[in-house]
């Protein structure tokens, strides 16, 4: 167990032990997401597309009548679990997210999205963060991208997101999407190419009273963009 997380158990008096590994920042990568809540459905979910393999793996988390997170930037994976836990234990996403900033020592260069079941939102982009960068907080809703080539990135999703139509899961594909069909993370600059990898997290409800929750990830390879 980590100082940090030490930390946030005894602020809040979480029962249970977590365990977390060491904080280390790690290389930036262009990436951009959505965490979302349907007012209607209670549904929640998350979704990430980037310059990065199996970008699932460390961004997106998700828990039925929780609330859901992406970490990303130079990405600290505790943000998950941890604000998972702490709304777990009564937070607000708006709490959980100031408690971890607040005992995180690199919080300068984290991004990080969260929404919980009543559908508070709460963004986060630190002052170190590579540009272009953005974040957009909404109804039940918050978008976040970083180290792209236009800073317009966010309306784009927001845009899409407001006027897709479907279950949560689609919304949120149509968002990633309007971004990759803008080109807006390609440039002259090598390191800002097309997405590598993409990922969903979707809560829902089954049959009955219980709830299902299925992820995707999507790989390709991509050269430079056509359009930069």
């Amino acid at each position: 167990m980590t100082s940090r997380t030490l930390l946030i158990i005894l602020t809040f008096l979480i029962p249970g032990q977590l365990s977390a590994d060491e904080v280390r920042p790690l290389r930036p990568v262009n990436t951009y997401s959505i965490v979302a809540r349907d007012a209607a459905t209670g549904e929640l979910g998350v979704g990430v597309q980037s310059h990065w393999f199996s970008v699932g793996s460390g961004v997106l988390w998700a828990e039925p009548g929780i609330g859901a997170v992406a970490t990303q930037s130079f990405t600290d994976p505790d943000y998950g679990p941890l604000g998972l836990q702490l709304m777990r234990g009564g937070k607000s996403a708006a709490e959980a997210l100031a408690a971890l900033v607040g005992v995180d020592e690199h919080a300068n260069v984290r991004q990080v999205g969260m929404v919980d079941a009543d559908g508070i939102v709460a963004n986060h982009t630190g002052q170190m963060s590579i540009d272009e960068h953005c974040e957009i907080a909404g109804d039940n809703f918050t978008v976040q991208a970083n180290l792209m080539w236009k800073p317009t990135v966010c309306d784009a999703m927001v845009t899409a997101y407001a006027s897709a139509q479907g279950d949560l899961a689609e919304r949120m594909m149509v968002a990633l999407e309007a971004v990759e069909q803008r080109a807006a993370i390609c440039a002259a600059n090598s390191r800002r190419q097309c997405w590598l990898s993409a990922a969903i997290a979707h809560c829902r409800r089954g049959p009955g009273v219980s709830w299902i929750c299925a992820s995707r990830t999507m790989q390709r390879h991509c050269s430079r963009c056509a359009d930069c």
